[in-house]
């Protein structure tokens, strides 16, 4: 089962950057505007570390030399310090969820996890992955030799003996940060108590772990293990940086993604509301319905210029289609339903095409789906509704994986806030 263990955390010196000017979200959620805006808000921004943009005249690795460059350069002259004794970290996230406007909060704990190849079955991956991300990631954990920010990570606490641990009095909790960003405020403390962290090692010693993002670091970071790996092995390459949440948590947010087409052939956009007969309940609405209207399980919102349809698939499971390559829990996806038996079956867009075509656009807001149809930018979109946890861990478990831009957890892990090296030698 899993094995974690505290760890030196390398983190920015507040005294030579504010906290709030050199912190960003995710590398694979930043835009390209967003990595400018990044690049101005501070010239320590760990944006030039997770994501060093290209400049004119690079080499393949010129921007990953740049990240271990400036990584080197801001522990040597202070901006970024490591701690001196290993620990474990307690992240607290306060935001309000765009979906329900409720104001939320959610627990994490920062760890090193040792890496464990799927076969092994304490690790579960949730989503397929690309192999030019994981490339891209490759050249930058080489380059920099460390774990510029966590992926993220869920457990199962249903007896809530992790949360009556690290919530209780006793752990001596240290304040380290408390940052607002992006409308979201941040909170990080310091694990003092030895015996604390003695017992969420034992805690963790029955768990398996499930991938919510990171999925291709993850992988990246088997590699590199395989690179580096000394004879000892339990090295620092062993281990990787995970902010673990539980699958309980009520602060635990997974929102859809919804689909756009563009370049369909006229005739089969003419036909595709008639044809969507055989396999649903087809009900016109309006588009105002279409953006509040809470969708159930196996249905969808399709978007045309000029109409919106609420499709309701017959049948209470999907038995409209055979793949004995998949499982029942996968078959049963609403966006596997959508690809199946109206992307695939009525406009002619293969699921393959999915990862490398520019005519399928995503978004997680309604209105702008239904905006890019409205424009003409789009020729339809099609409204999912939220993806549950124990639609994940059902996919998970039985072996399977959900495909491409299936969920999205929100918000992300902030990143910026702790890193860790990966050389053995620094303490």
């Amino acid at each position: 089962m899993a094995v974690i263990r505290p760890f030196f955390a390398t983190r920015y010196n507040p005294n030579q950057a504010p906290l709030e000017r050199v912190v960003a979200p995710p590398y694979d959620v930043i835009s390209p505007k967003e990595q400018d805006e990044l690049y101005e808000l501070s010239p320590y921004n760990c944006i030039r570390l997770i994501l060093n943009r290209e400049e004119k005249g690079d080499q393949p690795a010129g921007r990953y030399e740049r990240a271990a460059h400036f990584w080197n350069e801001w522990r040597r002259v202070g901006i970024l310090t490591q701690d001196e004794q290993p620990s474990f970290y307690l992240y607290q996230q306060e935001f309000t969820d765009p979906l329900c406007a409720r104001r939320l909060s959610r627990t994490c704990l920062y760890a090193a996890l040792r890496l464990e190849p799927y076969s092994t079955g304490t690790v579960i991956p949730h989503e397929e992955t690309r192999s030019q991300a994981k490339q891209d990631r490759l050249l930058l954990m080489r380059a920099m030799k460390a774990n510029p920010e966590p992926i993220f990570g869920l457990y199962q606490d249903d007896s809530l003996s992790v949360a009556g641990l690290i919530n209780g009095s006793s752990c001596n909790l240290i304040p380290l940060a408390d940052i607002s960003f992006q409308g979201e405020r941040h909170r990080l403390f310091r694990f003092q108590s030895e015996d604390s962290q003695r017992q969420i090692v034992e805690r963790f010693q029955d768990k398996k772990i499930w991938i919510a993002d990171g999925h291709h670091r993850y992988e990246t970071a088997l590699a590199y293990r395989d690179e580096a790996r000394s004879p000892t092995s339990d090295g620092e390459p062993d281990y990787i940086l995970i902010g673990l949440v539980a699958l309980n948590d009520s602060g635990l947010v997974i929102h859809p993604t919804h689909r756009l087409v563009k370049k369909v052939s006229p005739e089969r956009l003419r036909n595709l509301a008639a044809s969507l007969d055989d396999d649903f309940t087809v009900t016109p609405i309006t588009e105002q319905s279409a953006l509040n209207y809470p969708i159930e399980r196996h249905q969808l919102i399709c978007a045309l210029p000029n109409r919106c349809l609420l499709l309701s698939l017959k049948g209470d499971d999907a038995a409209h289609y055979n793949d004995a390559a998949h499982s029942q829990a996968w078959r049963n996806l609403d966006v596997v339903i959508l690809q199946r038996l109206v992307l695939e079956k009525r406009l002619g867009i293969p699921a393959a095409a999915l990862a490398t075509t520019p005519d399928i656009g995503y978004t997680r807001s309604r209105q702008e789906a239904l905006q890019g149809v409205q424009k003409g930018e789009f020729q339809a979109a099609f409204l999912l509704r939220e993806p549950t946890v124990q639609e994940l861990q059902g996919v998970a478990v039985s072996g399977d994986k959900m495909p491409p831009k299936s969920t999205f957890f929100y918000p992300k892990l902030l990143s910026g806030l702790v890193m860790r090296s990966l050389q053995s030698s620094e303490k």
